[in-house]
């Protein structure tokens, strides 16, 4: 066979044609090996996705976990139907403060993924109708009568309409009405759009939960002293707050005391539930118990909460009697005042020996005719077990100090001396101990004092004063400070 010039062009075409073939189509070699991994893709513009609605389906198992720092945590079971592949679901009516980066989705079965969700919080109302209508007609119906119907332009202090005869401006304050027409997905309730897959058609059942802000509790206490028996009494209220702009119907309610450090993961469905516990609940109201988990003390309601949107509910949490209490008088070395202090400890011997959560603390004292008045308040810190509170219910009147430094001297090169100088003036009709405390610094030590001292701490020194009934009493002291 003769083979022209002209054949081998033709060859070569060929194979130019068949190598940018393989190049453009990204074809492989038969043998390559599969990855076991699976993707799902679909886009907005797919025609046949199913369309369903959480807010039509079975919800259940509503939990809500709340924490001291202002955020909660709501956990919902929900039941519905999906075809096999995309859907678009509708998790309508979640809270108007969610964080919508802490969506957690989880089916346990596996039937269902997962793979896109936005959050939708422009609901219904009139700049949400006016910035979905922008560049559509809309008719718009004055005070005075007049009706404009044109392509919306802007809005704010007046609407911005291109009309048939020309541009109009309407001042807000002059429309009567706005006919909006005809709005796609305008959501009258804060809804999260989700892209959901699943692997078969039939009924799936979906774990969610995520956080919310404007939800949270606080301890309230209050006790009444007794002079006689130098005892108190302790109950302890709980304050559920909702300002998250949802309702919480039949909710199992769950408190968290101690700070969480929200950068970790604490929002997985249902982990407070399934978390390790200490062996025996510590003993409470009957409507709570409590248990330790992870470093956080962990309180549930036993019985189901409704709280409305905006709404404050209290729940008896702690009733204790006949707690011991020890009564000190302070005056602190930067202050004249007298500051009067209960202390006890928070033990089973004192008939408490529970986890107190931080909060605040009423005093309420009978007068001589026998009726209740307020003496004080102060606050308690995150308290565990067998540890002691001291708690401040307010300066003194019949008791009166004057502290002043007296005199300074110079010693060596890096040394002083400081004198210091307390009277102490009881008016009472009996005899009381004060307690005068020092601030420290560096290295220092006490060269003279007229009475007894202890070091309380690393930085304070604590003397002791007793003073007789309508008497003074003087407490002299000298410092000795080196650097």
């Amino acid at each position: 066979m003769n083979i022209t010039k002209n054949h081998y062009l033709i060859i070569g075409l060929i194979v130019i044609i068949f190598a940018g073939v393989f190049l453009i189509t990204g074809i492989k070699p038969a043998q390559e090996e599969k990855s076991n991994v699976q993707y799902y893709a679909f886009s907005e513009a797919e025609p046949d996705l199913k369309t369903a609605s959480f807010d039509d389906a079975v919800s259940a198992n509503l939990q809500l976990t709340l924490y001291n720092q202002g955020f909660g945590l709501i956990k919902e079971a929900k039941t519905f139907d999906l075809k096999q592949g995309a859907n678009l679901v509708d998790y309508e009516n979640v809270a108007d403060t969610i964080e919508s980066d802490t969506l957690l989705y989880e089916d346990k079965e596996g039937k269902t993924k997962l793979e896109e969700f936005t959050y939708n919080y422009d609901t219904a109302n009139n700049s949400a109708l006016l910035q979905k209508s922008l560049d559509k007609t809309i008719k718009v119906e004055t005070k005075q009568g007049k009706g404009f119907e044109g392509k919306l332009l802007s809005y704010g202090d007046s609407i911005l309409l291109e009309t048939a005869s020309g541009i109009v401006s309407v001042l807000n304050a002059e429309i009567e009405n706005i006919n909006f027409g005809q709005i796609s997905d305008l959501k009258t309730k804060p809804t999260i759009k989700m892209k959901v897959w699943a692997d078969a058609e039939g009924q799936a059942i979906a774990n969610l939960a995520y956080m919310a802000t404007g939800l949270g509790w606080e301890t309230k206490y209050v006790s009444k002293l007794s002079d006689e028996t130098d005892k108190i009494t302790l109950d302890g209220w709980v304050l559920m707050k909702n300002n998250s702009g949802k309702n919480y119907d039949n909710a199992k309610v769950k408190l968290v005391a101690g700070e969480v450090n929200k950068a970790q993961n604490y929002y997985a469905y249902d982990t407070m539930s399934k978390s390790a516990a200490m062996p025996e609940a510590a003993s409470y109201g009957a409507g709570i118990s409590e248990q330790a988990v992870f470093e956080y003390h962990l309180y549930s309601l036993k019985n189901l909460v409704t709280i409305m949107n905006k709404e404050e509910k209290e729940f008896s949490m702690l009733v204790s009697k006949d707690i011991p209490i020890i009564r000190e008088y302070i005056v602190n070395n930067y202050s004249d005042k007298v500051n009067a202090i209960i202390k006890f400890k928070n033990s089973e011997e004192s008939n408490l020996g529970v986890p107190l959560p931080a909060g605040t603390i009423k005093f309420y004292k009978e007068d001589s005719e026998g009726s209740i008045q307020f003496i004080g308040e102060d606050s308690i810190t995150h308290t565990p077990k067998d540890k002691e509170v001291e708690l401040s219910i307010g300066t003194v009147f019949d008791i009166t100090a004057d502290s002043k430094e007296t005199k300074t001297e110079k010693v060596g090169q890096s040394c002083e001396k400081n004198y210091y100088e307390t009277k102490i003036l009881n008016s009472k009709d009996n005899h009381v101990t004060i307690y005068v405390k020092q601030s420290t610094y560096g290295d220092s030590k006490v060269t003279e004092s007229s009475h007894t001292y202890e070091q309380e701490d690393s930085q304070t020194l604590k003397f002791t004063v007793p003073v007789k009934a309508g008497k003074e009493e003087k407490l002299t002291y000298a410092i000795l400070r080196c650097w």
